[in-house]
Parts: C-alpha cells; sequence; structure tokens
C-alpha cells in the first residue's frame, strides 16, 4: 500500500459512513515521513516496521472533527513503544489538567514539561491543542505556552502531544474534549492503545 491509497481509503469511509466531506487534507504518512507533522501523503511504499500516523478529520453539517492515530507496521522496536508510551501519557496529563477557568497555557505546559523530562526532550515541536469546531482551527485559541485565553465550558479542542524524530518517524495521538467545569468529555471514541498491525 502506498500513502495516498491509506489516504483516499480513509476519505472514502467517512464519507461512506455519514460524513459529508473530509473535514481537511487527510495525513496518512509511513516510516520517516511521520516526523513531519503537517506532512500529508506521497507516493510512499508501506514497509514492515513502519510508523502508520493517520490525521484525519469528518465535516459533518458544517462541524468538524479532527483525530490523530499512530501504528505500526509489523514488529515494533523498543524506540517505537517508549515514544508511543511517553507521548500517551502525555496526553493523558493534558486531559487530567483541561478544566474551566484555566488558563491554555497551564494544559500546554503540564504535556510538554512531562515530554521534555523524557528522552525525547526537543522533539514535542507544536502546540498541544487548538479549538475546533466550525472551523477545523476555529477562532486562534489553542493549548500553547503563550496563550492566555481562559478556558470555558462547553469549548471544544483537541489534544494532541507528539514526538517526531527526524529519520526515524513520530508518533501523535489526538482526541477532540468537550471542556466541562471540573474535566473533560471525550468526544473521540476510537480506542488509544497501542497497536501493531
Amino acid at each position: 500500500m502506498y500513502e495516498y491509497e491509506l489516504a483516499a481509503e480513509i476519505d472514502y469511509l467517512m464519507q461512506r459512513n455519514g460524513a459529508d466531506k473530509s473535514a481537511f487534507d487527510t495525513i496518512s504518512s509511513f516510516g520517516k515521513n511521520s516526523a513531519e507533522p503537517h506532512y500529508t501523503h506521497g507516493e510512499v511504499k508501506l514497509k514492515k516496521g513502519d510508523f502508520v500516523l493517520c490525521d484525519f478529520g469528518a465535516c459533518f453539517r458544517k462541524y468538524n472533527s479532527d483525530i490523530t492515530r499512530t501504528f505500526i507496521f509489523g514488529k515494533a522496536s523498543s524506540m517505537q513503544k517508549e515514544m508511543y508510551k511517553v507521548v500517551f501519557e502525555s496526553q493523558r496529563i493534558g486531559f487530567e489538567a483541561i478544566k474551566a477557568n484555566v488558563k491554555a497555557s497551564v494544559i500546554h505546559d503540564a504535556v510538554y514539561s512531562f515530554i521534555q523530562a523524557s528522552k525525547f526532550k526537543g522533539h514535542f515541536i507544536h502546540s498541544t491543542g487548538h479549538s475546533l469546531g466550525i472551523s477545523v482551527h476555529d477562532s486562534n485559541a489553542r493549548f500553547s505556552s503563550n496563550s492566555d485565553i481562559l478556558l470555558e465550558e462547553n469549548m471544544v479542542f483537541t489534544v494532541e502531544p507528539g514526538v517526531y524524530i527526524p529519520g526515524l518517524g513520530g508518533v501523535r495521538i489526538e482526541d477532540d474534549v468537550l471542556i466541562k467545569s471540573g474535566g473533560v468529555e471525550l468526544l473521540t471514541k476510537s480506542s488509544r492503545d497501542f497497536i501493531e498491525i
């Protein structure tokens, strides 16, 4: 399978299951291409041991979703497993930090600090998430170090930490959350478990 074939299959399945269209250009990156957070897809063929990173969203009645899952094709190396474990745990930390009346920067700082304290220091290279709604990046609200936005109930955000190592690949796990007074409601129903395919 080639990257562009997987992207086409994801887009087809979303529309077959009720989406009006894709929310954005689907990312399906294999191997070292997964180390580029905004790479989309090309003519790279899947090989054993590759990361498979899929970032996609459905648009339904003008509202958008945004999800990323990362898999390993074949048997994962110890490094790949460790990358996944760190990203998974950093996302959990993000979920726990999110509450109404908390600054958005607090969420990013908690996630970023955890990754920086791991062996993957310097390999988390984007914000922890963004608002989501009628636009995929709805307004300029982000979980980033310089965001002074105060979180409010019923806001919807993505939580998407990642670790990216050039020449090897990257892991990102992204889910959509609804902010509540005392925490979050996870809107994404897909499993977040580590999967070798």
